[in-house]
């Protein structure tokens, strides 16, 4: 079985980006194909406007005339509506790759390069599930390029199975990330009622070490 073999790496949050050349790599990968990821990940996204998907028809020409860096402004206005729904969504995608095998390794790849591009200089960029999702795609790439030189794929069974202590740790990342989302998106603490307040203060959400967890 071609398991994960750095996912117990990264047990804090707010751990460094992947490597420059890692992201280049993946850039590299994702504009070969723009036009059909982009398009793809836009058709399959239950939080993208369904008109932006008419402007990835455009990607493969935006690519071949002004180079990667275009490419990630054009998927950061296709592929971005709103911080919270793209947070779910790409967290959706890591748990689908991680914990399932399955999902288009290339869709999720362009989805997060425009995710970390266009939130990182804002506030959001700051926040705990920013952190938490940026930690795990490094778990991701890791994984992605181990499977590519031993010849492997994504599949069931190239991730942990259910119950082992590294399914275990990647269950913890990505539960830890539903919770930071839904407690940052409960709106100003100084705005809250008082039962709201309480609910805000039982979710736990952490920038710490993250336990590990069961399925759920």
């Amino acid at each position: 079985m071609a398991a994960i073999v750095h996912a117990g790496v990264m047990t804090r949050l707010g751990a460094p980006p992947a490597p420059r050349a890692l992201r280049q790599r993946s850039s590299v990968r994702a504009i070969a194909k723009s036009r059909a990821i982009v398009a793809k990940a836009s058709a399959e996204s239950d939080t993208v406007d369904p008109r932006r998907a008419v402007t990835a028809s455009l990607a493969a020409l935006v690519v071949a005339t002004t180079g990667s860096s275009a490419f990630v402004a054009f998927a950061e206005d296709s592929l971005l509506t709103d911080y919270v729904s793209d947070t779910k969504d790409l967290i959706q995608k890591q748990r689908d790759l991680l914990r399932e095998g399955k999902g288009d390794v290339d869709a999720y790849f362009a989805k997060a390069e425009a995710y970390f591009a266009g939130y990182k200089w804002d506030h959001k960029g700051h926040t705990n599930s920013f952190s938490q999702l940026m930690n795990t795609d490094i778990v991701i790439r890791e994984q992605d390029g181990y499977l590519k030189q031993t010849g492997g794929s994504w599949s069931k069974d190239s991730v942990p199975p259910s119950g082992t202590p590294k399914a275990k740790i990647l269950e913890g990342y990505l539960q830890n990330a539903e919770r930071c989302i839904q407690k940052e998106s409960m709106g100003k603490f100084n705005e809250m009622d008082l039962a709201t307040r309480e609910e805000w203060k039982a979710i736990v959400c952490t920038q710490g070490l993250v336990a590990p967890a069961d399925d759920q």
